[in-house]
């Protein structure tokens, strides 16, 4: 009986990205270009973060590093005409929901034996990735914020996210970003 209800879950939402995209909500090439999968592809990195802190003993948290990732953000978006407070919504909350992540990822993972293990290069490696997506979040960011259809970006990313496999937590995290950065005066998505 769970066997079939949880094929109806899926066939139902498979069917809610279908209707996504037929109506034109979702997708590379619409507004905010592949935003949501933007999202997915920094979130993937976070199991290698994750493995580094272990190793190393390190908090989930770096407030030195998240504060200067926020300002250098905004100063990309600034160039672009980006609002600074959207910018910093948007990232805060892929901050959040990398954070959860890394923890989720220990949890998964506590008490792990690392020794002897090849770790990944953050300063080589990882985080000149994510500094490349974040860059390339910016412009889908702008074009995202210029285009009407941010309600349904935000329910693409949401689908985008839940089929990827990331916990409800997760996806609240980097959804309430999409929405802060997403938010304008005229933004009503009741």
């Amino acid at each position: 009986m769970m066997k079939r209800m949880m094929k109806q879950m899926f066939a139902i939402r498979g069917c809610l990205v279908l209707v996504l995209v037929l109506v034109g909500c979702a997708g590379p090439g619409r507004e905010g270009g592949d935003l949501p999968g933007l999202m997915v592809e920094r979130l993937g990195w976070m199991d290698e973060v994750a493995r580094v802190k272990q190793a190393k003993g390190l908090p989930v948290e770096d407030a030195v590093r998240e504060a200067a990732l926020l300002d250098a953000m905004a100063g990309l978006g600034a160039e672009m005409g980006l609002p600074g407070a959207a910018v910093r919504g948007f990232f805060a909350g892929q901050i959040r929901a990398a954070k959860v992540c890394q923890e989720e990822w220990l949890a998964r993972n506590a008490g792990r034996e690392v020794k002897g293990e090849a770790l990944p290069d953050l300063a080589g490696k990882v985080r000149p990735a994510l500094d490349a997506i974040g860059k390339r979040m910016i412009g889908a960011l702008r074009q995202a914020r210029s285009g009407g259809n941010a309600c349904c970006l935000v329910e693409a990313a949401r689908e985008r996210l839940a089929g990827e496999g990331y916990s409800p937590k997760v996806i609240a995290a980097a959804v309430g970003g999409l929405e802060a950065g997403l938010r304008r005066e005229d933004l009503r998505c009741d």
